[in-house]
């Protein structure tokens, strides 16, 4: 588990402080800052659906990543222990990978655990449950019920939101110059 690049957003301090490969983070002498590279194995995912893994004593957060896979993340922000990280690549898949039942992941990033086999997110979610229930301290007089899954868990929708915005998301198919105005959904 080692920085494996140098930072490459402009930040100077940063670039210049993970230039090839940082000896103190690598030695685990610092704490890992925004613009470092990391390469860690994902071990599950959270209540909000973001991949998790550990780096050294901290917990990093991925969105679309899967758990189960070895992966290159790219440091966002660091709040104490927590580091929050943008997916580089994969450079081990999960077993537990599947392709996204949705056409437009890969430019809207949008459902969480789509390229997460159902199996592995009805385990997660389960998981989930009991650690609340542990939380709580229920675990040991509560019994909790296996997760039941969707007959057919894509193609439906049990809830809405439409957020609204100045600047709506273009998909990379529209033409040069489309109107970024007015947002909804």
């Amino acid at each position: 588990e080692l920085a494996l690049e140098p930072a490459s957003d402009g930040d100077e301090r940063a670039a210049s402080a993970n230039a090839e490969l940082d000896p103190m983070l690598e030695r685990g002498e610092r704490k890992p800052r925004w613009g470092d590279v990391l390469e860690l194995d994902l071990e599950r995912f959270d209540e909000k659906g973001r991949a998790e893994g550990r780096w050294r004593e901290f917990t990093i957060t991925v969105r679309r990543g899967v758990p189960g896979a070895r992966v290159r993340v790219k440091v966002l922000r660091r709040r104490k222990d927590e580091v929050e990280a943008h997916l580089l690549a994969t450079v081990v898949p999960s077993v537990h990978a599947v392709p996204a039942g949705c056409e437009h992941v890969p430019h809207c990033g949008g459902c969480s655990l789509q390229e997460l086999a159902y199996a592995a997110q009805l385990d997660g979610k389960a998981r989930l449950v009991r650690e609340a229930f542990d939380a709580a301290g229920f675990a040991s007089s509560v019994a909790i019920a296996p997760v039941l899954g969707a007959r057919a868990p894509f193609r439906y929708r049990n809830k809405m939101e439409f957020g609204f915005g100045t600047r709506r998301w273009i998909h990379p198919d529209e033409p040069q110059g489309a109107p970024d105005g007015f947002a909804l959904g």
